[in-house]
């Protein structure tokens, strides 16, 4: 493998900086125009359960009812995307999903070691995530009596309308569309110049050929004087 010079690298990158400089400013106007034009807003709202006292009869929560509360919950994040509720919430708020696409906006997650739940819904639509997370907790709230005959479940924060999508950052990911030009433009120029096999100058030719230049031949193309060897 030939030995690549450091400032022979160099220098071919300061010729090559219209690429490094252009291509990330393109690709980072992409980004932009993508997050504005064509990029679909998304909005999210989370309602967060604790799961309390499992014997009514006790004035404080035991050991017992916290290792049966952490137990159940893995269980509880099941009946919370289960048919039985999500089409009781369709139902109750006349949502034009089915259940598959209701299940979908869904996510439902446990902070480890604790009794919390938090249910985060998802959608397009601003107004709704809200209604659909707070719906989803107070249908589960009441089917799980039915179910297990205790009443565990209480609502810490009910959810609010969302005031921004969450998947739009305007500065975050242009930065990052920028940094991904930047590496494509060092990249690009980088491979033009490994397989870049010209002459260049007398001592390219010494160094590839082992052989001594004995002169230069001066060309003149428009003016401008040129050497050939």
């Amino acid at each position: 493998m030939e030995e690549v010079s450091l400032k022979e690298m160099l220098d071919y990158f300061r010729s090559k900086w219209l690429i490094i400089f252009l291509l990330p400013l393109l690709i980072g106007l992409i980004g932009v125009f993508y997050q504005i034009y064509l990029q679909v807003p998304k909005y999210q709202s989370s309602t967060t359960l604790v799961l309390n006292q499992v014997n009514e009869n006790s004035t404080s929560i035991t050991q017992s009812d916290i290792q049966i509360n952490q137990n159940l919950i893995p269980t509880y994040r099941e009946i919370i995307k289960s048919r039985n509720i999500l089409s009781q919430v369709i139902e109750k708020l006349n949502l034009s999903y089915d259940i598959e696409e209701l299940s979908e906006m869904i996510t439902v997650s446990s902070v480890s070691d604790t009794e919390l739940i938090e249910i985060t819904v998802a959608s397009d639509n601003q107004e709704e995530t809200d209604n659909i997370a707070n719906e989803v907790a107070q249908v589960f709230e009441e089917k799980i009596v039915d179910i297990y005959n205790i009443e565990n479940i209480s609502v810490i924060d009910m959810a609010e309308e969302a005031s921004k999508p969450y998947n739009i950052s305007y500065v975050k990911y242009t930065i990052i569309f920028v940094l991904v030009g930047l590496i494509l433009g060092f990249g690009i120029v980088f491979m033009m110049y490994y397989f870049d096999n010209t002459i260049k100058d007398e001592k390219m030719i010494e160094e590839k050929l082992g052989v001594p230049v004995l002169g230069i031949v001066p060309l003149k193309a428009k003016g401008d004087e040129k050497r050939g060897y």
